[in-house]
């Protein structure tokens, strides 16, 4: 079965292809908005991002923040929280606040989750639910299928370095390359543009 693509309207241009669990990314980030118009083959018009049930969950939903890392991460909705317990990304102990709440505990003992068992997966079912790009990579990703050619090298570098992350010396070289990368972009988007540049 063929996976459905996904294109946002974005300055008057067709950015994409974006699969769901892309546009779901984007959409918790922040990076894909609520009235943004999507396309995908077998439509006959542009629909609202909002329309869509599964990429923006129904006003009112219950939403948590999440302690990983260190850091505080989210809100995510219910869905969000169990396609990462399936996918060992976090686990019934992961401290979870709810997105109005003061009060942290682990995820086992909040109602939501207290008797929700992941079902088996394959690895690769895990790394698709799982959604592996955080904020910036889901930028860069975004800004690579919009046409801007540096951030897509630097999402393909991220990606390896991800891939080789055993290979120290192969992990250090594709860094170095990516803040290489990233001085460069950033050092584009600073220039003025050329005189008579619309």
């Amino acid at each position: 079965m063929a996976v459905v693509q996904w294109y946002v309207a974005r300055n008057g241009n067709k950015v994409g292809p974006f699969n769901a669990a892309e546009l779901r990314q984007l959409a918790a980030f922040r990076l894909l908005q609520p009235a943004e118009m999507l396309w995908t083959e077998g439509l006959t018009k542009w629909v609202e991002a909002s329309s869509l049930a599964w990429l923006f969950p129904p006003a009112g939903q219950k939403r948590f923040w999440l302690h990983i890392d260190g850091q505080t991460r989210g809100p995510y909705a219910v869905e969000q929280i169990r396609a990462a317990l399936t996918a060992r990304r976090i686990t019934p102990e992961t401290l979870a606040c709810a997105e109005s709440g003061k009060e942290w505990g682990p995820l086992k003992q909040t109602t939501e989750f207290s008797n929700y068992t992941p079902p088996a997966v394959t690895p690769s079912q895990a790394k698709l639910l799982a959604g592996s790009l955080e904020v910036e990579e889901a930028e860069l990703y975004l800004a690579g299928k919009g046409g801007d050619s540096l951030a897509r090298l630097i999402t393909t570098l991220l990606a390896l370095k991800k891939v080789h992350a055993g290979n120290v010396t192969l992990a250090e070289t594709l860094q170095r390359s990516i803040e290489i990368l990233r001085a460069k972009r950033a050092e584009s988007a600073e220039k003025p543009a050329p005189a008579g540049a619309h």
